[in-house]
């Protein structure tokens, strides 16, 4: 019995050397524990990027088309609800699909700027889309143009994986003025 204790000490000190002297595996450990954080990263960034492209074309967006309601042109081309969504939609950086069923639109005339309401259209703290109204007003009438659309990505990942927390980002875009005396 004593001697076969030194021996499976040496076989284990023996196969022990064997490892610490190999290191071919090496990169393939050290990628596997740097990889996928990095994929990760890397990915988040991709998104943030398009989150940011698409604000930034929904503004544009708003801002053209907003141009069309100052001037007059929406109202005697009799603009609808669906002819302003399918513009937006048009020049915003995402599918047009996904655009016309999330956009919710808020387009309302006052008589005063003292009476606009900047608030968006909420139910239960979130954005209300049944809440969409269209009145481009008339000649000098205040207008208010709010946009909003909610970016559903972080939401149906997080679904994925188990949870039902709510990570929507909601996107806005708003134009406020009055109307010339076309």
């Amino acid at each position: 019995m004593p001697q076969s204790e030194p021996r499976r000490f040496h076989g284990f000190a023996r196969l022990r050397a064997l490892f610490l002297r190999d290191d071919s595996g090496a990169t393939a450990v050290e990628f596997a524990l740097i990889g996928a954080p990095f994929f990760a990263m890397l990915s988040f960034m991709l998104l943030g990027g398009h989150i940011l492209w698409m604000a930034q074309s929904m503004d544009t967006a708003v801002k053209s088309i907003s141009r069309q309601i100052r001037t007059g042109q929406a109202q005697t081309a009799n603009m609808t609800m669906a002819t302003f969504r399918n513009e937006i939609c048009n020049q915003v950086a995402t599918s047009p699909a996904s655009c016309r069923q999330n956009l919710i639109i808020d387009v309302k005339r006052f008589d005063a700027p003292e009476n606009i309401n900047f608030n968006p259209p909420k139910k239960n703290d979130i954005l209300d889309q049944s809440a969409s109204t269209f009145q481009p007003g008339g000649r000098e009438d205040y207008v208010i143009v709010k946009v909003y659309y909610v970016v559903d990505y972080l939401t149906n990942l997080a679904s994925l994986l188990g949870s039902t927390t709510n990570l929507d980002i909601p996107l806005s875009a708003t134009a406020a003025f009055r109307n010339e005396p076309f």
